[in-house]
């Protein structure tokens, strides 16, 4: 049977999707028990504080090559700018 250690370089890995994921959860949920009926206002500051999270996590575990899950998952330079203008195209299409 093969063992599952999760270690830093795991969590480290998927540190600025799971930030996206979190702020994308906790909007949700703000929407379906506290959301108004025209309030825009709130999930759109939100999304944006998200965005901003992720890109700054993302410059925070930027690395060359390190890889994590057994190899599937790498940290190198093109995945961390690939985040990185993800994250700016959804601030620009918030922003439309």
């Amino acid at each position: 049977m093969i063992e599952i250690v999760y270690g830093a370089a795991e969590w480290q890995s998927i540190a600025p999707v799971g930030t996206l994921v979190l702020f994308a959860m906790g909007i949700l949920l703000n929407e379906a028990f506290n959301g108004e009926k025209h309030d825009a206002q709130t999930p759109f500051w939100f999304s944006i504080a998200g965005l901003a999270a992720a890109s700054a996590v993302s410059i925070y575990v930027w690395e060359d090559g390190s890889s994590a899950f057994g190899g599937v998952f790498t940290n190198d330079g093109v995945a961390m700018m690939t985040n990185l203008i993800a994250c700016l195209a959804g601030g620009v299409s918030l922003a439309m």
